[in-house]
């Protein structure tokens, strides 16, 4: 089971014998946490933030991301739970199954944030560290299998209530969520991003603030018992049914936002590009309206609180050049926050029957354009709309003669729609088992990594005076990195062994 299981992650039977497994291994785990412990301590030893106001956004970050990982577990791994040989052969093995790849997911996605939160937390105990340790190990322990048993218990009420009842409870909940992402956005950033830029650039430090262990104790029992009553309800449900697939979605009349969509995101495509982008956008229109309702409610979010923003920040911030730093960090969130969305397009963005079908009709199409088509997917559904939200942002610049600012944000664009670019074919790539298995190119693509993070950086430190200079760097740097996965970073067995020129 636990070889099947890795086999999954790492594409391939070799276990742990091979070294490229173990590298893979250390970049999805090991490398994640590291640096989460990392970025953890380097922000715990400051004093520009108020810690109980860290200590509400790191609250809200983990339910946040608790709810996107439930939701990805919902969407991305019990969808493919029907498709598994495995479980068709040994039934008795459905229920471990489940429970370690629902473990490796939270353990690569999850995790983490959870160290994060666990290590910066731990900056505000000045007594009993001993016990905050313990309680913090036993809080690890509890909380990855509450959210397993939950996601169990969740898909098995999905697949087997009423339809009516579930389409009812379906909207109850995307009310609940978008209600709390206003909530999170606004707390997070009002309540929190805005008070801590502004407290940096002044230079303002807190006192340290020293936690009751008490609350985190009662936190703990709380999990505890939770954990304790999915248990016993897991243990009550017909562990079979959690692999029946239930079509969840709406009988709406889509057929004119399909065509919307693709007249907008399938402008400059070939015939036969446009044929599989129009089967993908409507498989996405008839399989995935709430999803596709809500990301589109989330887009409108982000743009309302963008402009917002725009036009409340200058009054409150005296240093303009920081309101376009602002938006390059704020928009890049927005991006990999999305990017966690798009796990659920995992089927849309699988070659396999696409390239079955070009194969029958005898139909070329060459690699790049296959992807060109499947990114076009995530461009139309999940990433944020760039090029819509910076021209309001640059004409508003423009119309008040702040030129510089319009100058910054102009790169600001091409770098965040360089970074989409890259996160677009890293995930069709990914998916696709496409990316090198190279250690030397995994290893230039770390180096590249860190020299854009690093360009990043620098970036956001600099000054009026060398703004433009860094802003080029780090443009340059990004273009190097997406250049590199365009042309370079290619899987061999795959261009060599599955040609994707159907008549050959």
């Amino acid at each position: 089971m636990l070889n099947r299981l890795l086999a999954l992650e790492l594409g391939n039977n070799e276990g742990l014998r091979s070294s490229k497994n173990i590298k893979k291994l250390l970049y999805m785990y090991i490398i994640p946490n590291i640096s989460a412990i990392t970025l953890a301590i380097a922000i715990g030893t400051q004093r520009f933030y108020d810690p109980k106001q860290m200590l509400i956004f790191l609250l809200n970050i983990n339910l946040f991301i608790i709810i996107i990982i439930q939701y990805s577990a919902q969407r991305g791994l019990f969808r493919k739970l029907d498709k598994e040989a495995l479980l068709k052969f040994m039934p008795t093995k459905i229920s471990a199954f489940i429970k370690m790849r629902l473990f490796f997911l939270m353990a690569k996605f999850y995790f983490p944030i959870l160290l994060f939160s666990i290590v910066l937390t731990g900056h505000f105990i000045q007594d009993q560290r001993f016990v905050y340790i313990l309680l913090a190990c036993l809080l690890i322990i509890l909380i990855i299998p509450t959210q397993i048993y939950l996601a169990m218990i969740i898909r098995y009420y999905t697949n087997t209530i009423k339809k009516s009842s579930l389409q009812v409870l379906q909207v109850i909940l995307f009310l609940a969520f978008v209600g709390y992402l206003c909530f999170f956005m606004m707390t997070s950033i009002v309540g929190f991003i805005l008070p801590v830029s502004e407290d940096y650039l002044n230079a303002v430090g807190y006192p340290i603030l020293n936690i009751n262990l008490f609350p985190i104790f009662i936190i703990l029992l709380i999990i505890a018992l939770i954990s304790i009553v999915l248990f016993s309800i897991t243990k009550r449900i017909h562990i079979k049914l959690l692999i029946h697939n239930r079509n969840l979605s709406f009988n709406l009349p889509t057929a004119k936002l399909e065509r919307l969509h693709e007249a907008i995101y399938g402008f400059g495509m070939s015939h036969t590009q446009k044929l599989l982008f129009r089967k993908d956008i409507q498989y996405m229109f008839r399989n995935s309206k709430v999803m596709i309702a809500l990301i589109g409610l989330v887009h409108i979010i982000n743009l309302s609180m963008l402009i917002f923003l725009f036009l409340d920040l200058p009054g409150m911030i005296e240093d303009k050049l920081f309101i376009s730093k602002f938006y390059l960090v704020l928009v890049f969130v927005l991006i990999f926050g999305m990017g966690i969305l798009s796990t659920s397009f995992k089927d849309s963005l699988d070659f396999e029957s696409d390239f079955n079908v070009l194969k029958s009709y005898h139909i070329e199409l060459s690699k790049q354009e296959l992807i060109t088509t499947k990114t076009r997917i995530l461009r139309a559904f999940a990433f944020p709309k760039l090029t819509f939200m910076y021209t309001i942002l640059i004409m508003t610049m423009l119309i008040l003669t702040q030129y510089t600012i319009a100058l910054m944000l102009l790169f600001n664009y091409f770098q965040c729609f360089l970074c989409l670019k890259t996160f677009e074919l890293i995930r069709v790539k990914s998916v696709n088992q496409m990316n090198s298995e190279s250690s030397i190119m995994h290893g230039i693509n770390f180096l590249l990594i860190l020299l854009s993070i690093n360009m990043f950086f620098q970036l956001l430190h600099s000054s009026i005076e060398n703004a433009v200079l860094y802003q080029i760097l780090f443009l340059g740097s990004l273009i190097i990195l997406y250049c590199f996965h365009l042309f370079l970073f290619k899987n061999k067995k795959f261009t060599e062994g599955v040609s994707l020129h159907a008549g050959s």
